[in-house]
C-alpha cells in the first residue's frame, strides 16, 4: 500500500507537469497570436497614416508645381521609412524615386492586409489631387522588419516561458519527492505501532494491565485484545 501511495506521489508531480507543459504551450500559441496580430496592425496603420501625409504634402501647390519636389518628396519615403517603392504617375506625370529597387512593379491590386502576397512588400496607393487632374501615389513598403521584430519577440516569449515550466516541474519534483519521503515514514511508524500492539497482545501477563485499569484501556486501544489473565485480574482490581 505504501508503495502504491508513494507510486501515486510520483504520478501526481509528472501529471503536474504535464499540465503545466500543456497550459504553457496553449499560452505560447495565444500570445504569440495575439502580438504576431498587435505588430501587423500597427505596421498596417502606420503604412496608411504615412501614405496620407505624403499624398497631402503633394497637394501642396508649391509642390505640385515642382517636379523637383515632388521627386525629393518621393525619395524620402524610402529614406525616412521603411518604403522601397515611391511612385507618382497620372496624365502628364510619370515620377518615381530611384533610390528603391528597379526591379520592383506595383502590383494590380494594392494590399489591404498584412503578408498578403509572398513578395515582403506591402504595396499601399492614395490620390493626389493637383491641377493637372487626380494623379495616383503609389507606395510599396518593406515587410520584413516586422516580421523580424515578431519572431524576436515570439523568441523571447518561448524562453520565457520555458524557464517558468523548467522552474514548475522542479518544484513539482522537489514536492513528490518530499510527499513521497512522508508517506514512507508514516509506514514506518504505522509498522511499528502495529509490531508492538502485536507483542503486547501476546504476552501471558500484561505488566500495564497489572498497574491500573486505565493502563489496561490503554493497551486494549492498541488495536489488540488483552489476554484472558489480563482480564481477570482487571476484574479483581475493579
Amino acid at each position: 500500500m505504501a508503495s502504491i501511495r508513494v507510486g501515486l506521489a510520483t504520478g501526481l508531480a509528472a501529471l503536474v507537469v504535464v499540465g503545466l507543459a500543456a497550459l504553457l504551450s496553449v499560452l505560447y500559441i495565444s500570445l504569440g497570436a495575439v502580438v504576431q496580430k498587435s505588430h501587423e496592425t500597427l505596421f498596417v496603420e502606420k503604412v496608411r497614416i504615412f501614405a496620407h501625409q505624403i499624398a497631402a504634402q503633394l497637394e501642396v501647390e508649391r509642390v505640385a508645381e515642382s517636379p523637383k519636389l515632388e521627386a525629393s518628396l518621393l525619395d524620402s519615403v524610402i529614406l525616412n521609412g521603411d518604403g522601397v517603392y515611391a511612385e507618382l504617375t497620372g496624365p502628364g506625370v510619370e515620377l518615381r524615386s530611384a533610390l528603391g529597387p528597379a526591379q520592383i512593379r506595383f502590383p494590380a491590386v494594392e494590399d489591404t492586409v498584412f503578408a498578403q502576397n509572398d513578395d515582403g512588400i506591402f504595396f499601399i496607393k492614395r490620390p493626389v489631387t493637383s491641377p493637372g487632374g487626380t494623379l495616383q501615389l503609389r507606395l510599396g513598403f518593406d515587410e520584413r522588419l516586422t516580421v523580424a521584430t515578431i519572431s524576436k519577440a515570439k523568441r523571447q516569449m518561448f524562453w520565457i516561458l520555458s524557464i517558468g515550466l523548467g522552474l514548475s516541474a522542479f518544484a513539482a519534483s522537489m514536492s513528490g519527492y518530499f510527499l513521497a519521503r512522508t508517506l514512507r515514514r508514516l509506514r514506518r511508524d504505522a509498522s511499528r505501532a502495529g509490531t508492538m500492539a502485536v507483542r503486547c497482545a501476546c504476552r501471558p501477563r500484561c505488566a500495564s494491565c497489572t498497574s491500573s485499569h486505565s493502563a489496561w484501556t490503554t493497551c486494549a486501544s492498541n488495536w489488540s485484545a488483552p489476554t484472558s489473565s489480563c482480564a481477570r485480574r482487571s476484574g479483581k482490581r475493579s
